[in-house]
């Protein structure tokens, strides 16, 4: 007989990755996939988010345009 494992995934609202960090944690100990909304990262700051479990690969993007001197869009 075979055994089958779910997935499991959740989506999180987190409002800044940097002030949500024990959340993301506990996520990461709950779910197999974690998909993070609003996280506040400048483009340069995005490797961070594969610093966050030790368990978990990350990617992401980021709304603002760092390109310009002005940065634009919601960091």
């Amino acid at each position: 007989m075979a055994h089958s494992k779910t997935t499991s995934l959740c989506s999180f609202n987190c409002r800044s990755v940097k002030t949500s960090l024990p959340d993301i944690w506990t996520l990461c100990h709950s779910h197999d996939i974690v998909f993070l909304q609003e996280h506040w990262l400048l483009p340069f700051d995005l490797q961070c988010l594969t610093t966050k479990h030790p368990d978990f690969l990350a990617f992401g993007t980021s709304a603002v345009d760092a390109s310009k001197e002005v940065l634009r869009g919601h960091p």
